[in-house]
């Protein structure tokens, strides 16, 4: 056996100290197969668009339709914007029970079923409303229907010509894009593709406008995707035979009578005592919304200008929704820097910090109530799921909780605490100290007011962190992989000195393991040699 130097310090060599690769050893000689992954998983996800038809007949709550305002009338521009949008004084939504007018305004009416006799509303909290549309546009008259904007932003926009691109649903649809200049210039290449386009149209006798490409959508669908001889469409063999395949499943859900606003929790107007906030890109799609509203009754003569009216707006109001969407999913502006608790970024947040004092454990964080219902949302959900809850009665323990100790979620965070399931790492932007980020066991406060994060007192020095206004972020570690790494990052490590990685902190009054105590001690001795 060779006892070289090499060969005895390839033994700590990098590859060999990492956490995971002792840990898989420990796990192979213990004999146990660790319980694999449910491969459904892995499985894809393929796609499925709602009913907008069914969903407006079987709606909990009866519609209100944004057609029937008077957007001159300012009694109805202000219930309008009760019931699309939701205040966010400071830092907290409001929870103070009320009627739509706020006539009756007082936490007394809870659960009394108190209705008011002016606007005719019952007095409840905000928070534990249904959060669910009742918004919705009926089609204006003469006009065939709306398209559905999600089945556009998948199907309909794949729908384009060779270059010069022209997608040929706008084109049908819109007379604004049929008018381009550059479609009626032979020295551009655009008017060979507006041939085609006419060409195309005139093989199956159908004339432009939204109305007619709506009640001929599948003789135009399939002719452009199945029969198209004159290769309209930029799409190969393969393409066009899954093209078809997807529009023979979901054709039925293209086209409703009923087009959903999306319900007021998704425009939040935040506001301090000089400031005011609102999503650019929801006021943008607002816009459009009201604009389809604002169409003319079926006794106007213009009425039938609402045909153009559609045509012009549909790709307009895709854009619009997916910009929110983006913007919901994927980005968060505001002047309020932590909104209920979360972070933007999944399974983060970011609060002000306090200390965690007297009898505490040095390697346990206490995170605001909030933090689990946001940041852990997915584990909470999977966890009622299997006590038996459905999907609709696992949102509403999960919005009522914003506000209230639900039992039920106290009973996961308890579980979570007492098997030491939830960790992770805190810190302090933008130090770069050594261990400056450091991870933790999770416990969960039960002070719903209290939003801070609450540290222990033994950890502040790294962090270069007090108690005057700080804050700090926390990341969730959601895999073992994650956690077993993040041993790097905890317990005895926690009292290191920042600029001598090996020595006692002189700020620790007394050191933490044995490991420490004996670093300590071999510092002070000469190295023995033989």
């Amino acid at each position: 056996m060779s006892t070289t130097v090499a060969d005895i310090l390839n033994n700590y060599a990098d590859n060999n100290m990492v956490p995971s690769a002792l840990f898989n050893d420990i796990i192979k000689a213990s004999g146990v197969t660790p319980r694999q992954d449910d491969p459904r998983f892995y499985t894809p996800l393929y796609p499925d668009f709602e009913d907008f038809n069914v969903k407006h007949d079987l709606s909990i709550r009866p519609p209100v339709y944004l057609n029937d305002f008077d957007f001159n009338i300012e009694e109805d521009r202000e219930a309008i914007i009760e019931l699309l949008r939701t205040e966010f004084e400071g830092n907290n939504f409001d929870t103070v029970a009320s009627c739509q007018c706020k006539k009756y305004r007082s936490n007394m009416y809870e659960d009394m079923k108190f209705v008011c006799d002016n606007c005719g509303h019952e007095v409840v909290k905000p928070l534990s409303q249904q959060i669910e549309t009742i918004v919705w546009l009926k089609k204006p008259a003469y006009v065939s229907g709306f398209i559905s904007p999600a089945m556009w932003a998948i199907f309909f926009s794949k729908l384009n010509t060779k270059s010069p691109k022209v997608n040929l649903v706008e084109y049908w649809i819109n007379p604004t894009i049929r008018d381009d200049k550059k479609f009626r210039d032979p020295n551009n290449n655009a008017f060979k593709i507006a041939a085609k386009i006419e060409s195309f149209r005139a093989a199956l006798d159908i004339e432009f406008g939204y109305n007619s490409f709506i009640d001929n959508l599948d003789l135009i669908v399939m002719s452009a995707i199945e029969h198209d001889i004159s290769k309209v469409l930029d799409l190969n063999e393969k393409d066009r035979e899954d093209f078809a395949a997807f529009w023979q499943e979901f054709k039925t859900k293209a086209v409703f009578n009923y087009l959903p606003l999306p319900n007021k929790i998704t425009t939040v107007v935040e506001s301090d005592q000089r400031d005011r906030y609102v999503n650019k890109e929801q006021t943008d799609l607002d816009k459009i919304y009201f604009t389809l509203a604002d169409t003319y009754p079926i006794d106007d003569v213009r009425a039938e200008e609402n045909e153009d009216l559609m045509g012009k707006n549909m790709k307009a109001l895709v854009d619009a929704l997916m910009e929110v969407q983006k913007n919901i999913l994927f980005g968060k502006k505001g002047m309020i820097r932590y909104h209920a608790g979360a972070g933007k970024l999944p399974m983060t947040g970011r609060s002000i910090i306090t200390g965690e004092s007297g009898v505490c454990r040095s390697d346990t964080i206490v995170l605001p109530w909030l933090y689990g219902l946001t940041c852990l949302d997915k584990h909470l959900t999977g966890w009622l799921y299997r006590k038996g809850y459905t999907p609709l009665q696992v949102k509403r323990i999960i919005r009522t909780a914003n506000n209230y100790r639900h039992p039920l979620i106290e009973e996961f965070y308890t579980w979570i605490e007492d098997n030491k399931l939830a960790m992770a790492t805190a810190g302090r932007n933008p130090s770069i100290q050594y261990l400056s980020a450091r991870a933790f066991f999770v416990k969960f406060s039960r002070d719903l007011d209290d939003k801070s994060i609450r540290i222990p007192i033994t950890t502040v020095k790294e962090y270069g962190a007090d108690f005057d206004g700080d804050a700090m972020y926390v990341i969730f570690l959601p895999d073992m992989a994650s956690k077993i790494e993040a041993y790097s990052s905890w317990g005895h490590h926690q009292m290191l000195d920042p600029n001598k990685l090996f020595k006692v902190s002189r700020f620790g009054t007394h050191t933490k393991t044995n490991l420490l105590n004996i670093n300590s001690v071999l510092l002070s001795e000469p190295i023995a040699e033989e």
